[in-house]
């Protein structure tokens, strides 16, 4: 199964405007095979989300949701994902 990596600003994008291209790149991932994050990302990710400013573009119940639906659909690894070889995008084909 192939897997995705992605940073926490990629994730809060995705979370705030889905039809955005990381947002589409994220849940695309999702659909396509797992996304691997660690105990740290998601740490960094749920105090990311627990800001008050992003309280006007997301409830707080949503972003519970996100994080939530994150722990079950990602493959949860130790250590972190710096480890992971990022390979180069494929040629765009006509």
């Amino acid at each position: 199964m192939t897997r995705f990596v992605f940073d926490t600003n990629v994730m809060v994008s995705a979370l705030l405007v889905g039809d955005s291209v990381p947002g589409r790149a994220f849940f695309r991932a999702l659909d396509l095979g797992t996304v691997p994050v660690s105990g740290t990302r998601m740490g960094e990710l749920s105090r990311v989300l627990s800001r008050d400013r992003f309280d006007r573009y997301v409830t707080r119940e949503n972003r519970d949701r996100f994080l939530e639906s994150l722990i079950r659909e990602s493959d949860l690894i130790e250590g972190t994902t710096e480890n992971f070889l990022l390979m180069p995008s494929p040629p765009k084909t006509a």
